[in-house]
């Protein structure tokens, strides 16, 4: 079908209609592997499929965010969205995910905090011990280590 159909993977949800009205405003095809919003359990190939889209052109870089009820939140990319999705690492398949996209060129600070900062705040949900070390291995950004935190002084 893409091979037919190459636009798909540049294509855009063209409607602020739930998912797409918050975060996932205006999300491509590639923001879809993130399962986030969740809309059901993702394919067990779902790493497979992301290789697919990518080989086809779709950019990882890709941002979406912005929609009419969080117009706060653009800014996103598919990183992003698995970094702090939950259904990914409920079924085990974050880990393969973050690294595909770190592989085709995702950049770990884009977005809202990047994938570190992501990772972190969703730290109580299912898979965090998985996301973590995939972001923190790679590039953090600089500024999250400019000053040591509170809770690393001595005299907390």
């Amino acid at each position: 079908m893409l091979a037919a159909n190459p636009d798909l993977v540049r294509a855009r949800a063209e409607t602020s209609e739930p998912p797409y009205n918050g975060y996932f405003h205006n999300a491509a095809l590639l923001h879809h592997v993130a399962g986030n919003p969740i809309r059901g359990d993702l394919p067990a190939n779902i790493v497979q499929i992301t290789q697919t889209l990518l080989d086809a052109g779709a950019d990882v870089g890709a941002e979406c965010g912005g929609g009419p009820d969080q117009p706060d939140t653009g800014g996103g990319n598919t990183l992003g969205l698995v970094a702090s999705g939950a259904r990914a690492a409920e079924q085990g398949l974050s880990e393969g995910l973050i690294d595909t996209l770190i592989g085709a060129g995702a950049d770990v600070n884009a977005g809202n905090g990047g994938c570190l900062m992501t990772a972190l705040y969703h730290t109580s949900s299912a898979g965090s011990s998985a996301r973590l070390p995939r972001c923190s291995s790679t590039a953090a950004p600089k500024s999250i280590f400019a000053t040591p935190p509170v809770w690393a002084s001595s005299t907390w």
